[in-house]
């Protein structure tokens, strides 16, 4: 999965090559593995496209079926810098 948020990164380095973006990737998996929905935490309107482009790759996500009610995963996700 990291692969295609990368892919987004890249693409928004080419109109903003300074661009960095900071927060966290919130994902609801629902029991049959796919993703109910998706929204990043901590972005600014300059960083719409890739923002626009990391919960479009989230919501393409599949994970395995599990028993149980809709999980929800936030995780850090930081482009720029180091990265």
């Amino acid at each position: 999965q990291q692969a295609l948020f990368r892919r987004c990164f890249e693409r928004a380095l080419r109109t903003s090559p300074t661009i960095t973006l900071r927060g966290a990737l919130r994902v609801e998996i629902g029991a049959d593995g796919r993703v109910a929905d998706a929204a990043f935490e901590g972005a600014t309107a300059e960083h719409a496209a890739l923002v626009e482009c990391v919960v479009k790759a989230a919501r393409a996500m599949r994970f395995p079926p599990f028993a149980g009610e809709t999980v929800t995963v936030r995780a850090p996700l930081n482009f720029g810098g180091a990265d």
